[in-house]
């Protein structure tokens, strides 16, 4: 075993047992043979060998959610028992009825039950119903169970009350799931009314400073801020799916334009004197560091990673995979990733290093899954590979052994970091909902098969009738042209032969509708 990586091994130890040892961490455990050349590193989890059990798991959560239907009033309440069954705090998030709603899509679309769409479609008619603001535009943060207007956490800070941009975001993730997943005009509709609202009012055009700002006033005056959660947060909630939708040189564009606020001003940071571990998340609005912002946490680092490798499919040629591999790295070799245990840890401080929670969190852990694996399609080196795919089947093992309920059903919130203890129980609260859990599931499905196991997979579509010909291209991830086709497609379970492999396209005369089940290889 090199001395270098022995070093790393033991200071490892050291960190975790607070000896104060400061050479740099290697967070992942080390090949047996130590083999130069990389191994062959075969993943324990049941799930990552079998992407296809995704499918249940997918099931199984959303089901859990099913119990949270509010029939008479609309939408789901957001505060639920450990059962799903709801508690005396009857409040409803909007956040939370979209990812609600982005949940129940992906569980369509990976089993073909359309009653996950009846489902999807009534947590976003209470959302539109109450949560859009008619005077301004954009969207509300949460109601009581009857949609007036509530804070959730005091008057002092009501997201009720100004424009935030992660509000702004998730408002649109379930409306783009189903917009892909039907391609329907009413969600269509909404998703280009939301990004329209939010290109004019939050987006920076200034070519020195473009981007997302973090909030403005109610009234959308004064918009302020730049950083991670109005760039990445974009990125995987609407802007990706967009382009999929839509492949549009305007959607490629703004895509591409988040990706280089990533580059730029996220990971272009991590050498920044004053940076010890990770990168700055918040910034003014002239991407000015914020200094006296110095929490950094792992999964906001692997996030961006994952947004990285998709953006490299889109233009392989702006560096966006040196970015993202280097991003990945930096978590493996410097304390972000749990050495013995698995999965990457909660908190660090970027201005000195120090990890400040090695709690494992639902999101955080899923973060390390699509890192991982979006980052082993990218790598060229053995070794390398071997810690990416280690890094997403200790992540998922990790998460499916200790932060899943086994016997009511979705995930708790936060474990100890050996997952001993439960920490945070919550199942649902003002954030958390059945998005991060089976948003973990969609991905393993898609990135296990195309990704590591070079297997196929089948999606399904609800497609309406349309009054004229219609051409529908489906791109279920961004890759590389010519890597994906379609190699058969069902409607209503028989063959449906009107499709164009090479493109993914799908040729609808007028009046034809149904479910689609269409396999990528």
């Amino acid at each position: 075993m090199p001395v270098a990586r022995t070093l790393s091994v033991l200071c490892a130890a050291a960190a975790w047992l607070a000896l104060g040892c400061t050479e740099p961490v290697s967070v992942m455990p080390l090949d047996d043979d130590d083999d130069d050349d990389g191994g062959e590193y075969a993943p324990s989890s049941e799930m990552l060998n079998d992407p296809d059990l995704a499918i249940d798991f997918v099931a199984d959560c959303a089901d859990f959610w099913i119990a949270a239907r509010d029939d008479e009033q609309g939408g789901f309440y957001s505060f639920v028992e450990q059962d799903g069954s709801v508690g005396d705090d009857r409040a409803k998030s909007l956040v939370g009825q979209s990812r609600d709603a982005y949940g129940f899509v992906r569980a369509f679309q990976l089993t073909g039950d359309p009653a996950y769409l009846d489902q999807a479609e009534h947590a976003l008619a209470f959302l539109v119903t109450h949560g859009w603001d008619g005077e301004h535009g954009g969207w509300y943060f949460s109601t009581d169970e009857y949609g007036e207007l509530t804070p959730l956490f005091g008057e002092s800070w009501d997201p009720n009350t100004f424009k935030w941009s992660f509000v702004q975001h998730y408002a649109l993730a379930g409306i783009a799931a189903l917009c892909e997943a039907t391609r329907a005009d009413e969600p269509c509709d909404l998703l280009q009314d939301g990004i329209e609202v939010l290109d004019d009012h939050l987006w920076d055009p200034d070519p020195d400073r473009f981007g997302y700002h973090e909030q403005a006033e109610l009234d959308w005056s004064q918009p302020d801020g730049k950083g991670f959660t109005p760039t990445v947060d974009a990125f995987t909630t609407h802007a990706r799916t967009a382009l999929l939708i839509s492949g549009t040189d305007g959607r490629r564009t703004r895509l591409l334009e988040l990706a280089d606020n990533m580059s730029r001003h996220l990971a272009g940071n991590r050498d920044l004197p004053g940076v010890e571990f990770g990168f700055p998340e918040v910034f003014d609005a002239d991407w000015n560091v914020d200094w006296s912002e110095t929490t950094s946490q792992p999964g906001h680092v692997l996030k961006t990673a994952w947004c990285l490798a998709d953006a490299h499919a889109v233009d392989p040629g702006a560096g966006y995979r040196e970015d993202a591999l280097g991003l990945v790295r930096d978590m493996l070799d410097g304390g972000g990733v749990d050495l013995f245990r698995g999965g990457p840890v909660y908190e660090v401080d970027w201005s000195t290093g120090q990890v400040t929670s090695d709690d494992k969190v639902y999101w955080v852990l899923e973060q390390g899954v699509t890192a991982g694996l979006s980052g082993y399609a990218l790598a060229d080196d053995p070794m390398d590979r071997d810690d990416l795919l280690r890094l997403a089947d200790e992540s998922l093992d990790f998460y499916m052994t200790y932060l899943v309920d086994p016997d009511l059903g979705e995930t708790w919130s936060v474990v100890s970091r050996d997952g001993d203890e439960v920490l945070d129980a919550a199942k649902g609260d003002a954030f958390k909902g059945g998005y991060h859990s089976i948003e973990l599931g969609y991905y393993t499905y898609l990135y296990g098969h195309l990704l590591y196991r070079a297997q196929p997979v089948t999606l399904y579509y609800r497609l309406a009738a349309g009054d004229t010909p219609r051409q529908i291209t489906l791109d279920p991830l961004p890759m590389a042209p010519g890597s994906l086709v379609v190699t058969g497609v069902e409607r209503d379970g028989q063959p449906f032969e009107a499709f164009d492999a090479d493109s993914r396209t799908l040729h609808l005369e007028a009046g034809d509708a149904g479910v689609f089940r269409v396999t990528f290889q």
